[in-house]
């Protein structure tokens, strides 16, 4: 196979690898097969198509999002709850007002609903 980088030279690769350039960059693609379920399969490709995007580039996203997923768990597991920080702060006294009054009025109001 023959590959035209947009540096405009050509390379000979005998691999089953998709070298593709992306703003003079090449990024290495491999082709792979999966078994997936028929009916779902075609639902996906279909809604895919509705909003005019790739099977490729919609896997690789689903992709990197599972192995970000993956490190924020494992970054997490360091987490200890007990060296949770506790947070003072004092209270603080709603005003007496217009709003005060009618928020009063609109939970009364729910909870007479609510019995």
């Amino acid at each position: 196979m023959y590959f035209l980088f947009d540096r405009g030279f050509a390379e000979n690769l005998n691999t089953d690898l998709g070298i593709f350039s992306i703003g003079g960059i090449a990024v290495v693609k491999v082709k792979t097969s999966i078994y997936v379920n028929k009916e779902l399969w075609e639902k996906y490709k279909l809604s895919l198509a509705r909003r005019g995007l790739e099977v490729s580039q919609a896997l690789e996203e689903l992709i990197r999002e599972e192995l970000v997923e993956d490190l924020l768990d494992e970054a997490l597991k360091g987490v200890n709850e007990a060296k949770a920080s506790e947070i003072d702060f004092e209270p603080v006294k709603p005003k007496d007002g217009l709003v005060s009054i009618f928020v009063r009025s609109m939970r009364d109001e729910r909870a007479g609903s609510l019995s």
